[in-house]
């Protein structure tokens, strides 16, 4: 814990006293507190100690929009929500907390009657500390580039993978990561990112002597969960800051330029399924973009599920509530990140959640510039097969290609089947493929793929993210954009009357351990398996 004395940090020239204005108490509040940061940043990097690197460099994250931004486009309310970016790091890390709970007990006696500036020339002294700050925090965090070291075997290392998130979850009120975001329904999308990390079992590390925007490499990471894939971190931030991160991909991807497929002007939004946390959706895409390895932003979006099994038709309507909200994810998305495309992948009723997105989309409205569609990934779609033989066509002008991954063995589906009076599921496939109901022939830019007999578990709903050669697959369309025709691993099966489908060939049946881990979140019927 930290002392009484006061340590000088160096971050800062001279403090500026100031009179309060005194009908602003939480003004005056919130600068006592970032001052007081300022002075103690020694203590709170003693109290975190191992832990002061990923602490350094999700703070350069934050801080990284206004230390990057021209002097004279700083406006008050960029500078204010800087101090708050600190204020809430320090918050968020139990070992910092400890300081700031110091700091509220002695705040008077610190830095009194010294509030954030307005005049200029104090504004720019401001600016020099976030400088200041901002490169320590470049010296000391977690370092950007590549830090696999030879002879260290990769599978002790782990890949920490950014993913970027829109929920309309409301918090939950829990200070942990992984339960930050509740089951209630929020007023508004809330963007932010999550880090997680992954073991590093494809050798990204030692394959790539750079890595994507954000990834690191850890070969230390502390085992605090029997789960080797973690969501380590989840930070909110403001548009802003969030555009901010879109622009940095195009940088990095410029200076080094690598991987192939998506490039850092395409991105792909993950949307989850019935019975899910917020922690799941983000470990399932983190799982996706670190198959792809490409220098390009992950998103997903989480819409408020109850995550539990017998709450089937509660999440049935929160998933239709949250359409328009997705809606409005997507056009910002599509539009304000100076992106060229934007895939799509969406699982169980997140397929639902993203073809009545697509159906309220109107893409032609958008402005010039926009983000254009590209592929689509319906994983286990709990959707009516019916209606998307009539949305067929009008999706197929929206979208470059659809892959439906479809399994007889769903047992989920199955369920959603008789909930929904006995009209089949687009994620069922048949047993008597070519005949009615599954007649029909689907677009030539719509590929049904048979996934059945390679998920082993019971329910058999989640084998896109539990089976490594579906996922692989499912993967490797997204980000190269190869037809199933083409693909070694499928084999077509033409029927009379136009049926079209694809079988997997020579992949293995056995899941990684990574793909097991995943697939236990599918069968967990509690949706406690993480605590």
């Amino acid at each position: 814990m930290v002392g009484i004395s006061i340590r000088p940090s160096g971050l800062f020239s001279v403090f500026r006293p100031r009179v309060p204005d005194a009908k602003s108490p939480e003004h005056v509040q919130r600068s006592l507190l970032f001052f007081g940061v300022l002075v103690h940043i020694d203590d709170i990097k003693h109290n975190l100690g191992p832990k002061w690197g990923p602490f350094a460099e999700e703070l350069r994250i934050r801080l990284e929009p206004i230390t990057l931004t021209p002097h004279t486009e700083i406006s008050d309310t960029m500078l204010y929500n800087a101090t708050d970016e600190i204020i809430d790091q320090t918050k968020s890390w139990k070992e910092a907390d400890e300081v700031m709970c110091y700091l509220k007990k002695v705040s008077g006696t610190i830095v009194a009657n010294v509030a954030v500036p307005t005049d200029w020339r104090v504004k720019a002294d401001l600016l020099a500390t976030f400088h200041r700050m901002y490169d320590r925090l470049q010296r000391e965090g977690v370092k950007t580039e590549n830090t696999y070291v030879e002879g260290v075997s990769s599978s002790q290392g782990f890949m920490e993978v950014p993913v970027w998130f829109g929920t309309c979850r409301m918090p939950s009120g829990s200070q942990s990561s992984e339960a930050y975001f509740g089951t209630e329904r929020a007023d508004e999308v809330t963007v932010g990112v999550t880090r997680v990390s992954i073991p590093d079992t494809d050798n990204v590390a030692q394959m790539h002597s750079t890595l994507p925007y954000l990834w690191f490499h850890d070969n230390f990471r502390p085992v605090k969960s029997k789960r080797s894939v973690v969501l380590m971190k989840c930070i909110g931030m403001n548009d802003y800051i969030l555009r901010h991160h879109m622009s940095r991909y195009q940088i990095h991807m410029q200076q080094h330029a690598h991987g192939h497929g998506v490039a850092a002007r395409e991105s792909c939004i993950y949307v989850h399924g019935f019975n899910s946390k917020f922690v799941h959706a983000a470990r399932k895409m983190a799982l996706c973009g670190y198959k792809m390895h490409v220098d390009a932003p992950l998103f997903m979006f989480s819409w408020p599920s109850y995550q539990a099994v017998d709450r089937y038709n509660a999440d049935e309507g929160n998933a239709m509530w949250a359409v328009p909200h997705f809606v409005d994810f997507l056009t910002r998305v599509l539009t304000e990140f100076k992106l060229e495309k934007v895939h799509l992948i969406g699982h169980s009723m997140g397929s639902r959640v993203i073809l009545y997105a697509l159906a309220r989309l109107r893409p032609d409205l958008l402005p010039e510039g926009s983000a254009k569609l590209g592929r689509l990934v319906l994983a286990a779609p709990d959707f009516d097969l019916g209606e998307f033989y009539l949305m067929q066509k009008d999706l197929s002008q929206m979208l470059e290609q659809i892959n439906i991954y479809s399994s007889a063995n769903d047992q989920a589906l199955h369920v959603s089947k008789r909930i929904h009076g006995g009209h089949p599921r687009l994620g069922e496939f048949p047993s008597n493929p070519g005949t009615r109901p599954w007649h029909l022939p689907f677009a030539e830019t719509v590929d049904l793929i048979d996934a059945t007999g390679l998920d082993r578990s019971v329910i058999g709903h989640g084998y896109v993210f539990s089976h490594a050669g579906v996922l692989q697959d499912a993967c490797e369309f997204l980000r190269d954009g190869i037809p199933a025709e083409r693909r070694p691993t499928l084999r077509a099966t033409a029927l009379p009357g136009g049926f079209r489908y694809y079988t997997f060939q020579g992949v293995s049946e056995a899941p990684s351990a990574i793909e097991t881990e995943m697939g236990d979140m599918e069968e967990s019927l509690d949706g406690d398996e993480d605590e």
